[in-house]
């Protein structure tokens, strides 16, 4: 979090103000009143209204209170307090509000493995493109489009599975059933996933997966093959 002041002082007035009282945080100096209009608004002698507003890191308001004077401010414990409360970093709403949990993936992965034709382990390649959406907290589901490249496999494949989250909630690890209807060959695909995912920054996601699978499910020649895969997720939503 970065903590700003904004004065309708020039910036020489704001530096020695700064200096006397050992201001270490930023100080802006805003002559023409563009920046406390936009925030908290002009009264009718031009003077900035005095106020504390809190803003998210994507540009919406989360906090805003609006004072009748300097000294009627938010002291620093109620401002915290109020930051906490917007912004779900303590209390009951930080116990419940899981934001990397609650958004939706979309990705894109890549990797490689092995599929057993004729009695015989055979290097493969992997690739997959889907989203994948929490049901609630331990629980998600997901759609793709993978393909297999050694037997030229395009499928549509669906995805159900439980998830445990860790590090504060900016990871999981999954474990999920899979089947999946070709498109580009015969056969009905199965398997089981087993990956980890973990945000890096609020839109982006790396993940690792584990999967062991089937082609031809069911059939005499069914087709076993494991790969181990990694990608790269957008998070979707707020």
């Amino acid at each position: 979090m970065t903590l700003v002041a904004i004065s309708r002082d020039d910036v020489d007035d704001s530096r020695s103000f700064a200096r006397d009282y050992g201001i270490e945080f930023p100080l802006i100096s805003d002559l023409d009143g563009a920046i406390s209009k936009a925030l908290v608004g002009i009264d009718d002698q031009d003077h900035s209204i005095p106020g504390v507003v809190v803003i998210r890191r994507d540009g919406v308001i989360a906090f805003r209170q609006i004072a009748k004077s300097k000294d009627d401010r938010l002291t620093a414990r109620a401002l915290l307090e109020a930051i906490d409360r917007s912004l779900g970093t303590s209390g009951e709403l930080a116990r419940t509000r899981h934001p990397a949990l609650e958004r939706a993936q979309l990705r894109l992965e890549t990797g490689g493995g092995q599929v057993r034709i004729e009695d015989r382990w055979q290097a493969t390649g992997v690739s997959r493109f889907g989203i994948l959406i929490p049901l609630q907290r331990y629980l998600f589901a997901g759609a793709a489009i993978a393909s297999e490249y050694r037997e030229a496999r395009l499928s549509l494949q669906g995805s159900i599975g439980v998830r445990v989250p860790i590090l504060a909630d900016l990871a999981a690890i999954q474990l999920s059933g899979e089947a999946g209807l070709p498109i580009s060959a015969p056969g009905v695909y199965a398997g089981l996933r087993l990956g980890l995912w973990f945000a890096w920054t609020p839109r982006w996601a790396v993940n690792l997966d584990g999967t062991f699978g089937v082609h031809d499910a069911g059939r005499v020649d069914a087709l076993p093959g494991w790969s181990a895969s990694l990608g790269v997720a957008r998070l979707l939503g707020r």
